[in-house]
């Protein structure tokens, strides 16, 4: 399920983290310019500006960002309205 401002929130997170000034969905977190802790604190961030949880285990194996933005879409769908 695709939610509004999604894509936009996530992206602004990923370039602040990852200090890159431009994002390329294509090129992983690490070679964006991140690091482990800059990843920790990016999915923090994350899970705090959509309200949701889920293990940060399955980015850090494909830090990529069709893995985050699919991890988000599952998470907010099983919070509750």
């Amino acid at each position: 399920m695709h939610h509004p401002q999604v894509d936009t929130t996530l992206q602004s997170l990923w370039l602040t983290h990852t200090q890159s000034e431009q994002f390329r969905p294509d090129v992983d977190f690490i070679n964006s310019g991140g690091n482990s802790l800059s990843m920790v604190r990016m999915l923090g961030a994350v899970c705090q500006t959509f309200n949701i949880r889920f293990s940060f285990t399955a980015f850090q194996q494909t830090p990529t960002y069709p893995v985050l933005r699919s991890l988000v879409d599952s998470a907010l769908e099983d919070v509750p309205c």
